[in-house]
């Protein structure tokens, strides 16, 4: 793949709904992707065009604050390299709320892989605390018969001392996987 965008001889133009390029998966995931490997990308609004560099300025801009006070700690005098890591840390909190919104959506729809529930999880815990933990790890349980979601909600109730859930959860499995539990146990 390294090479098959440097031999485009064309002007390719790849289109949303979304009026904002900032707002778009255009700027956060494929942009972001061609830029790196040296494609020159230009976002085209009504009345101007907009380079992916200056709205990774405008990221930047947005992010400034939290980015100031990492800034202190990191010790890079390469100017181009301390750019990319300010740059890549914009889009890891710009992105992950984006992948957690996709994530979620899939959720609802009923199309959440095993993969996919350990990344909501982490995300959830990141982003949001723990206000969906239980759901998402009984319902990660009910879809993949994974035991580790078993394990991880008996831990996650005892964590947060909620013993009479932990006890009704372990009686509402079967006694095989109960059988299963107390070997791992």
């Amino acid at each position: 793949m390294d090479g098959a965008f440097r031999s485009f001889q064309y002007n390719i133009s790849l289109m949303c709904s979304e009026k904002e390029a900032f707002d778009c998966h255009r700027f956060g995931l494929i942009s972001e992707f061609l830029s790196k490997n040296a494609i020159n990308v230009k976002h085209i609004y009504p009345d101007k065009v907009v380079s992916q560099q200056e709205l990774e300025k405008q990221l930047l801009k947005k992010y400034d604050k939290k980015l100031q006070a990492l800034l202190d700690k990191l010790e890079i005098h390469d100017e181009f390299k301390l750019y990319r890591k300010l740059v890549d840390l914009a889009w890891i909190d710009r992105d992950y709320g984006f992948i957690y919104n996709l994530l979620w959506r899939q959720e609802k729809r009923d199309e959440l892989e095993y993969a996919n529930y350990e990344k909501l999880i982490f995300l959830e815990k990141s982003l949001k605390g723990e206000a969906k933990l239980e759901y998402l790890y009984k319902r990660a349980w009910k879809k993949t018969n994974k035991i580790a979601f078993v394990y991880t909600l008996f831990y996650f109730y005892m964590e947060n001392r909620e013993f009479d859930k932990l006890e009704s959860f372990r009686d509402s499995l079967s006694s095989k996987v109960r059988k299963n539990l107390e070997k791992g146990f």
